[in-house]
């Protein structure tokens, strides 16, 4: 009688528990005893859910942020910046650089964004990693200027004198070059669009000074 007294009280029965179902034994004193640490679990687990969802959300945000960021930085080109030289740094953003002579100087890393610079004299310029986006540089004269990693986006050369420049991996994407003289320059690994290279081929002659290098061989004519 007892034994089965104790098996009435006491048998399995399923209890939800954080949203699965477990079978585990109960009395008339579960309720009292554990009925607290149940209710904790459960919201110990709608809370961990929660966290989850936020985390995952804040991913999603922070790969959006950065995707939109990229497309600005691709869309907008940068303000001008200052070069090595402190009147470079005055005079870029008023667009005063026209006819300037910068003729031998070192203007390393100087940076050039939607300058004209017209008539202006580079010759013989240390201009490796110098960069100039969206500027124009027609008749402008690059006698002999060193623009070794240098950049030139979206840049007009027309008419610009490049002979003996050494344009050794530059990076010259949809630049132009309309009658501009290339006599002598080096454009070993520099990247331009084909048809650039094919019209600068159509032209191009001579041997640089420096690297010994002929014009139509660092073309790939």
């Amino acid at each position: 009688m007892v034994g089965l007294r104790l098996l009435r009280q006491e048998h399995y029965q399923p209890k939800p528990l954080g949203g699965l179902v477990a079978l585990f034994p109960y009395s008339s004193s579960w309720d009292q005893d554990y009925g607290g640490s149940q209710g904790s679990i459960a919201r110990s687990c709608d809370g961990m859910m929660l966290w989850e969802l936020i985390v995952i959300t804040m991913r999603c945000f922070l790969q959006l942020a950065t995707f939109l960021l990229l497309l600005v930085f691709l869309a907008f080109p940068l303000s001008a910046q200052a070069a090595s030289s402190s009147v470079i740094s005055r005079s870029a953003g008023n667009g005063e650089l026209s006819g300037k002579d910068f003729s031998g100087q070192n203007l390393q890393a100087a940076e050039f964004s939607n300058v004209k610079l017209e008539l202006t004299n580079f010759s013989n310029a240390d201009l490796r990693g110098a960069v100039f986006n969206g500027s124009v540089l027609a008749k402008a004269n690059l006698h002999g200027a060193d623009f070794t990693n240098g950049i030139a986006y979206l840049v007009d050369f027309k008419d610009a004198d490049l002979s003996d420049a050494v344009l050794v991996e530059a990076i010259m994407l949809r630049s132009t070059f309309d009658n501009a003289d290339v006599t002598g320059a080096d454009f070993s690994d520099a990247v331009l669009d084909v048809l650039q290279v094919k019209k600068l081929c159509a032209r191009a002659t001579g041997v640089n000074s420096r690297t010994g290098v002929s014009t139509r061989e660092s073309l790939g004519c």
